[in-house]
């Protein structure tokens, strides 16, 4: 019985997109550790979040009594965040992770009122 012997060099483009993998997958890790460590060391210049938002609906299910004084509601529909449209998760936390102690977070939520949705435009802070 032979055994087969796996040759790189006849696997050229399968062996480039497992490095290529690996390279993406080594970034996002160092990525995801370097803001751990900075969260650690310069805690007291993020922002803590005043709510939270159901992921696929970018709904908001829970708040903090800032942010509804603010004028968040629960059930507000997130679709817009410091003049920019909330397409996809990343266009919401990467403003929110930026975000510094005293910054503005300029939203923009659909509002269930009545039989329609009312557009508001709210400033957190």
């Amino acid at each position: 019985m032979s055994v087969a012997r796996l040759d790189f060099r006849n696997h050229r483009p399968a062996s480039l997109l497992l490095a290529a993998l690996f390279v993406v997958s080594a970034a996002i890790a160092l990525r995801s550790s370097w803001d751990r460590v900075d969260e650690m060391l310069h805690g007291d210049r993020y922002v803590l979040p005043g709510f939270d938002l159901n992921f696929q609906a970018f709904e908001v299910i829970t708040l903090d009594s800032e942010t509804e004084k603010a004028g968040l509601r629960k059930g507000d529909i997130v679709i817009g965040i410091n003049g920019r449209p909330a397409q996809g998760w990343s266009d919401l936390e990467v403003p929110a992770r930026r975000a510094r102690t005293g910054d503005h977070l300029l939203l923009r939520v659909k509002r269930r009122a009545g039989a329609g949705l009312l557009n508001r435009t709210s400033r957190f802070h």
